[in-house]
């Protein structure tokens, strides 16, 4: 029996023609072996099926979980949190976590954040994680003259910890499966602004539980945050159902589907 699991398709719009139809016809071979095909993010499926990759009922729509009370749980509050990584305790902090690298975009991300610095003096941006890029991010803060309002805590163990110092969680990504960080940052509350990106619409509903912009925009990243800031009361009911809806991302319910999977997947195989 062969279950095939995507986190992302292999397979991007940013990849050569060549290498795109080179995995494309490997897919749709290996699929042909496969009983399941599960996606984390309802867009896989749909990519996946539009490039002829499977047949629709082999396809399983089952969440990657996390353990949502590690990062709703929390028992630092945001004073404590903001000691803790150094950011002062009234300021409006846009945090993200993820690898400083081309696929994460911390570059077009300093960029919207310099949108809302420029009216926010108080407005901070905490990147945790580190990455080829930092350099690069590095040069662009100096540059936008913002070296003592971006704080690079390059890779930490204590996540669940420092997301409450956050007031909005932000990820330019350019292209993704279904990131865990979103579920991590809605329960603990946060707002989420993102790119559109692969799995981006199965956890934010664009003015519900955050915003999503186009890849690359900058200017309209950095209005959301601009709008998130100066709407304290906005912010904090779009972190609160996003919490009141994180359930749907617990590990506990992508084991008890997976379960269900290969149950069925079983029984379907035992001789009559």
């Amino acid at each position: 029996m062969i279950v095939h699991t995507y986190h992302r398709l292999v397979f991007t719009r940013e990849d050569s023609a060549w290498t795109r139809a080179t995995w494309i016809h490997l897919e749709r071979f290996c699929a042909r072996f496969a009983q399941a095909i599960i996606v984390v993010a309802e867009s896989d499926r749909g990519d996946g099926l539009s490039v002829g990759v499977g047949r629709p009922e082999q396809y399983e729509l089952i969440r990657s979980g996390i353990e949502i009370e590690a990062y709703r749980d929390v028992p630092l509050d945001r004073p404590a949190a903001r000691r803790r990584i150094g950011v002062p305790a009234g300021a409006f902090v846009v945090g993200t976590v993820g690898r400083l690298s081309r696929q994460k975009s911390p570059l077009d991300l300093v960029a919207a954040f310099t949108k809302l610095a420029a009216g926010h003096p108080d407005a901070h941006l905490v990147l945790v994680g580190d990455g080829p890029q930092r350099a690069e991010v590095e040069r662009e803060v100096a540059r936008a003259g913002l070296r003592d309002r971006v704080h690079l805590l390059g890779l930490r163990a204590d996540v669940p910890e420092i997301l409450p110092a956050f007031d909005v969680f932000a990820l330019a990504s350019r292209w993704e499966g279904l990131p865990r960080v979103f579920p991590q940052a809605m329960a603990a509350g946060l707002p989420i602004v993102a790119t559109r990106v692969a799995g981006a619409p199965d956890a934010i509903t664009p003015g519900d539980n955050g915003w999503l912009v186009e890849v690359g925009d900058a200017q309209t990243f950095g209005a959301k945050l601009v709008a998130l800031a100066d709407d304290p009361v906005l912010a904090r009911s779009m972190g609160q159902r996003g919490r009141a809806r994180v359930e749907e991302f617990s590990a506990r319910r992508m084991v008890d589907r997976l379960e269900s999977l290969y149950t069925r997947l079983v029984e379907a195989r035992a001789p009559r």
